[in-house]
């Protein structure tokens, strides 16, 4: 699937227009295209005598590969990204109790991180001075608000 970008056509354009466009864009011929969508459509109203369309197209053709070599220096035509919708990660089913997180300020949100990390099987120290879990690492085992207890004074 290649990304199209800056395809302007006429405001009364037709639909066989728009995929001629598409057609004189890439240099290929009607059948080499198997099909195409419309992923945005905008206006470009910089000038009140000529406002017209300004299309990004997601095109399907049938020798991708060819054509992204061929148009590898161009801004506006790309490999379209990838869209697919990915579920967030999840705990392992034997993960036990679920911790419970209450505020998400700055030593709520990173102590609580520290901690589901820690469950999940990350390296995790207590903290040299007052003891809460932070995750090991080179940075520093201080936690946030001894941090900031140190700033402070």
């Amino acid at each position: 699937m290649l990304r199209l970008t800056e395809i302007r056509l006429g405001l009364n354009h037709r639909e066989p227009e728009l995929k001629a466009a598409i057609l004189r864009a890439l240099g290929i011929s009607e059948p080499e295209l198997l099909g195409y969508h419309v992923r945005r459509r905008g206006y470009d109203a910089r000038k009140a005598s000529e406002v017209v369309f300004v299309y990004t197209l997601d095109a399907e053709v049938k020798d991708e590969p060819a054509l992204l070599a061929l148009f590898r220096h161009s801004q506006h035509i790309r490999k379209a990204p990838d869209e697919t919708y990915y579920y967030p990660v999840q705990a392992p089913a034997n993960f036990g109790k679920r911790p419970v997180v209450v505020g998400t300020g700055p030593c709520g949100g990173r102590r609580c991180g520290s901690l589901v990390r820690g469950m999940l099987g990350e390296p995790v120290v207590n903290c040299k001075d007052c003891g809460w879990p932070v995750l090991a690492g080179p940075p520093q085992e201080l936690c946030p608000r001894c941090e900031y207890a140190k700033q402070e004074s």
